[in-house]
C-alpha cells in the first residue's frame, strides 16, 4: 500500500491517539529529512533520545601530566560548522553558550540598574540623593554624630559631594580606614571593577550593609520619618534589592519606623540578601567548626537530588532565586518535563553537574555586592544494489528545554521589577553596560530580546525532541517569532560579542573564622567535551520518492538511524579556600600564568 504524505500524517495521529500520554496534533512533532532525492517523514513525538558522553572521550583526569590548558572563553568549542545549502543554523548550540550569554547580559543589566538606582531614574529619586538629604538632616541634630559619620563615610566612598564638619573628620576617616582594611568587605569584585563609579557604589553599599551601632538607629529613623519622600525612597530601594537579588538577611530600619516598635535585633541600613547556599552554610555550620573536605556546592547538589532543598521561586523570591531555579535541570534532569523524551547516561550527567557548578558560580558573582557572604564556623555494511538512507537526531540545541524556559521566565520577572521601580519610560532610556561602555540599544529592548531568545531556544528544543510546549509558558509572547529569532541568532552565533567575553573569576561564598580563610567558587575557564546523541526509541518513519509516493523500506531502500556527536564547551570550576580575594583582573592574570586547572589551584595555595 502506498500512502500520500497527508495520509501518512493522518496515520500518525491515529498512532498517537493509541499511545498513552501522547497528544494528537495536526502537524506538530513531524520532522522531514531529504536524502538522495527521497523525503523521510519522522514522528519525533514518539522518539526517545539517548544523551551520553562516549567512554573514551570523557575528560582527562584532572592533574594528569597531559592536562590541557584551559581557555578563557567558550567560543573555541562552540560547535560551529558551515551552513548547509538550505541555510539551517549551524550545529550545535550548547547550553553552556547560553549560560555564557546570560552571564554577560546579567552583569550589564545589574551594572546599569545599580548606576540608575544611585543617581535616580524615572520614578525612583536615587539613593545618592537619599544619603545627601540624610547627611544634611543629621547635621542639624545634637545626638547624631555616629549616624552622621556613617552616612558621610559611605557617601564619600560613593563619590557624593558631602562636606564633613571639622568635629567629625577624625571619626569619618577612622571609619573609612577600618572598612577599607577589611578587603573581604571592601574590595570591589565582579563587574564593579569596570568603572570608578561602579567601584564607588560597591564600597558605599557594602559599608551600609554593616550592623548598625545602637546609637545610630534612632537618629536615622527620625531623619527618615521627618520627610515622607525620604522614607519612601529608602523603602523603595530595599524593595528593589530584595527583588533584584533576593529577600534581605536580618532587619533594616523599616522595623524601627513605628514609635511603638519593639527593640529589634541586629539592624543594617542596607542589609545583604540571602541565598540557598548561604542559608545552607549557616544551617550546617553556623555555630561549629567546618570539617575538612566540606564542599558547599556538593552539599547543595546532594540536597537538590534528595528533594530536601526546594528551588522553585516563591512570592518573596528575587531574581537570584529564579537564576538558581533555572540551573536545577542540570542537577535533576530526570525530573524535568523533557525527561520522557530523553535518556541521560552517567558521563553526561556528570557533565551537567559541571555545568551547574559553573552556572551557579557565574550567577552568584553578578550579585556579589548584595549577597550575604556568611561566616559560619559501528560501520554499516556495503550494499551496492540498495539505496542507503541515514537519519540522525539532527539537534541544533542541547536538549535542556526546562533550563531555557526558566531563564526566560526569570527575565520576564526582572523586567516587571524594574518597570515597577523606575517606570517603563525610564527603563527604555537605560543602557546595558559592558566593560567597554554602554550598549547602543535600550535596556528595555534588550530585556525583551533576551527573554525572546531563551523562549525561542525552549520552543526549538521542544520541537526537536517531540515535546509539547507548556501552554502559555510565557503569556503575550509570539512563539513563531521567538523561534525564528533564536534560529537567526544561532546562524550568526560567532557574531555575538557576549560569547567572546572572559568569564573567569572567583566569588566568595563564606568566611571560615577558625581557618582565617575565605571559601570561594573559582571559575577557571573552559575545556572541551563530546556529547553523543542517539536513538533510544526510534521515531515512526515513512519514506516518499520525488513524486510524493510512499517507498517500501526493505531490499531496495534501507533506512538506518545513526548517532551524532557534538563538541561542547565545558566550564571548569573549583571550591577552594583562599587567604586573599582576587578581583577579575588579578584572577585572570593568575590563570594565564598557570594555564591548567591543577597549576591554577596549586598556585592559589
Amino acid at each position: 500500500m502506498r500512502l500520500s504524505l497527508a495520509a501518512f500524517l493522518e496515520r500518525l495521529r491515529s498512532l498517537r491517539a493509541q499511545s498513552p500520554g501522547l497528544k494528537a496534533e495536526s502537524r506538530a512533532g513531524i520532522r522531514e529529512v531529504t536524502d538522495q532525492g527521497y523525503r523521510i517523514c519522522l514522528d519525533v513525538a514518539v522518539q526517545v533520545l539517548r544523551v551520553s558522553v562516549p567512554e573514551r572521550l570523557v575528560s582527562r583526569h584532572q592533574g594528569a601530566s597531559d592536562e590541557e590548558p584551559l581557555q578563557p572563553t567558550p567560543g573555541h568549542w562552540s560547535g560551529f560548522r558551515p551552513l548547509d545549502p538550505a541555510g539551517r543554523a549551524p550545529q550545535f548550540v550548547a547550553a553552556a553558550m547560553l549560560v555564557q550569554k546570560a552571564k554577560q547580559f546579567d552583569d550589564g543589566l545589574y551594572a546599569a540598574v545599580d548606576l540608575a538606582a544611585q543617581r535616580g531614574a524615572g520614578a525612583f529619586p536615587g539613593k545618592g540623593p537619599l544619603l545627601e538629604s540624610l547627611a544634611s538632616r543629621l547635621a542639624k541634630r545634637g545626638d547624631a554624630d555616629t549616624a552622621q559619620a556613617l552616612i558621610l563615610a559611605s557617601g564619600r566612598l560613593g563619590g557624593l559631594p558631602l562636606r564633613v564638619p571639622p568635629q567629625l573628620v577624625e571619626a569619618v576617616e577612622a571609619l573609612t580606614a577600618s572598612f577599607l582594611r577589611d578587603e573581604r568587605s571592601s574590595k570591589p569584585l565582579g563587574f564593579y571593577t569596570w568603572s570608578a563609579d561602579l567601584k564607588a557604589i560597591f564600597q558605599q553599599d557594602r559599608l551600609l550593609q554593616r550592623e548598625l551601632e545602637e546609637s545610630c538607629i534612632r537618629p536615622l529613623v527620625d531623619a527618615l520619618c521627618e520627610e515622607p519622600s525620604l522614607q519612601a525612597t529608602y523603602e523603595a530601594f530595599l524593595e528593589l534589592i530584595a527583588r533584584l537579588t533576593n529577600p534581605l538577611v536580618g532587619a533594616d530600619l523599616r522595623s524601627c519606623l513605628r514609635p511603638d516598635a519593639p527593640p529589634p535585633g541586629p539592624v543594617s541600613f542596607f542589609p545583604p540578601s540571602m541565598s540557598h547556599e548561604g542559608e545552607l552554610a549557616k544551617k550546617l555550620y553556623g555555630d561549629r567548626p567546618i570539617p575538612e573536605g566540606f564542599s558547599l556546592v556538593e552539599e547543595l547538589i546532594q540536597r537538590i537530588h534528595s528533594g530536601d532543598l526546594a528551588l522553585a521561586p516563591t512570592e518573596a523570591s528575587g531574581w537570584y532565586d529564579y537564576q538558581t531555579w533555572a540551573h536545577e535541570p542540570f542537577v535533576i534532569p530526570d525530573r524535568m518535563s523533557e525527561a520522557d523524551r530523553l535518556r541521560f547516561e552517567g558521563g553526561y550527567r556528570e557533565q551537567l553537574l559541571d555545568l551547574f557548578r559553573g552556572a551557579q558560580a557565574l550567577a552568584r558573582e553578578t550579585h556579589v555586592k548584595q549577597l550575604e557572604a556568611s561566616s559560619p564556623g559501528s560501520a554499516l555494511g556495503r550494499r551496492e544494489s540498495s539505496t542507503i538512507l541515514k537519519v540522525s537526531p539532527d539537534l541544533t540545541i542541547e536538549p535542556l528545554a526546562s533550563y531555557y524556559l526558566r531563564r526566560a521566565r526569570g527575565y520576564r520577572f526582572v523586567r516587571e521589577v524594574l518597570e515597577a521601580t523606575f517606570g517603563p519610560e525610564a527603563l527604555d532610556a537605560m543602557k546595558r553596560l559592558t566593560p567597554g561602555g554602554p550598549r547602543k540599544g535600550s535596556l528595555a529592548s534588550e530585556l525583551g530580546a533576551i527573554e525572546a531568545l531563551f523562549h525561542g531556544a525552549y520552543l526549538t528544543s521542544c520541537s526537536e525532541i517531540g515535546l509539547q510546549p507548556e501552554p502559555s509558558a510565557l503569556p503575550t509572547t509570539r512563539d513563531d517569532q521567538d523561534r525564528e529569532g533564536f534560529v537567526a541568532w544561532a546562524k550568526d552565533i560567532e557574531g555575538d560579542p557576549d560569547l567572546g567575553q572572559d568569564a573567569r573569576m572567583m566569588v566568595p561564598i563564606f568566611h571560615d573564622i577558625e581557618r582565617h580563610q575565605t571559601k570561594v567558587w573559582a571559575f577557571m575557564g573552559w575545556t572541551a567535551q563530546t556529547v553523543e546523541v542517539s536513538f533510544s526509541k526510534k521515531p515512526v518513519a515513512q519514506v516518499f520518492d520525488d513524486q510524493g509516493r510512499e517507498v517500501s523500506i526493505g531490499a531496495d531502500v534501507k533506512l538506518f538511524f545513526i548517532p551524532e556527536r557534538h563538541q561542547v564547551p565545558q566550564p571548569v570550576t573549583a571550591e577552594v579556600y583562599v587567604t586573599r580575594l582576587l578581583d577579575r583582573e588579578e584572577f585572570r592574570r593568575h590563570c594565564d600564568n598557570h594555564k591548567t586547572r591543577s597549576a591554577i589551584l596549586a598556585a592559589l595555595g
